[in-house]
């Protein structure tokens, strides 16, 4: 199980909402659909999102089906493709978050 920190969302936990705790196969797939949303909100295909991010297709399709788990270095190149910062992909969607 994983614990993950964000300054941005330290009022949702004083609040008692448990954004912090998902397992790893969540998180991965959490991270697949922020990637996704994102690029498609920048028109951008899987393959003009890895060229821009310069990583290879092969492994944006693996983390983005969750066979793989990305490092934080390849986070870092998407995130800046798509012009956000890394917790970001790592955040769940609001609606989500608020049932936990």
């Amino acid at each position: 199980m994983l614990f993950l920190h964000s300054p941005s969302i330290e009022g949702e936990c004083k609040r008692g909402v448990n954004v912090f705790r998902v397992e790893p196969e969540e998180l991965r797939a959490v991270i697949a659909s922020q990637i996704r949303g994102k690029a498609k909100a920048k028109k951008l295909s899987v393959v003009a999102l890895a060229k821009a991010a310069r990583v290879t297709q092969s492994h944006t399709y693996a983390v983005l089906a969750g066979e793989k788990s990305p490092t934080a270095d390849w986070l870092a190149k998407i995130a800046k493709a798509l012009d956000c910062q890394p917790y970001e992909l790592l955040r769940p969607p609001r609606d989500r978050r608020k049932s936990r």
